[in-house]
């Protein structure tokens, strides 16, 4: 009993050193659990947890015939305006053969369609066959032969070859 007497203010010292590292440490705890936001210091009440997916779980996206046929048509403007070869590419092996023949002639008609400017008119599907015909206000048909999700083959017109 003398010896806490004799040091009762060390004690009381030690003691009150005991709780403020308790409290830091119980501080750092829950931050590394993501309980404790330094947020809340700064007066921020809202907190945004992002939505995880798990492994193999998707979420469900509804797209009209009316929104694909756009993405395709897009997607081959697209090619037209920073890859013309890889667009050439994409042509029917057979129709671009007998329509074009080379790269060169099918660059010269395409710069003639004027292809920065145009718009969709309608459209149509043939959704046995899994076709979007596309028709541009400039008059201009693309018809899109889909073998997957944006894997497609273009033709230009329906009369060259049979699609």
């Amino acid at each position: 009993m003398e010896f806490i007497k004799k040091h009762k203010y060390t004690l009381l010292l030690f003691l009150v050193f005991i709780v403020i590292m308790s409290a830091y440490f119980l501080r750092e705890y829950l931050a590394s659990k993501s309980i404790y936001n330094e947020s809340y210091l700064d007066g921020e009440d809202y907190i945004m947890t992002p939505k995880t997916y798990g492994v193999n779980e998707y979420s469900v996206i509804n797209i009209s015939d009316e929104q694909m046929a756009s993405i395709y048509f897009n997607d081959f403007n697209s090619h037209l305006n920073t890859d013309i070869n890889y667009a050439y590419k994409l042509l029917n092996v057979d129709y671009r053969n007998l329509k074009f023949g080379t790269v060169d002639n099918f660059i010269n008609y395409i710069n003639s369609l004027n292809y920065n400017n145009m718009t969709i008119d309608r459209y149509s599907i043939n959704s046995d066959r899994d076709i979007y015909t596309i028709y541009t206000k400039d008059g201009n048909k693309y018809i899109f032969k889909i073998s997957s999700v944006m894997e497609y083959e273009v033709y230009l017109d329906d009369y060259t070859v049979e699609i």
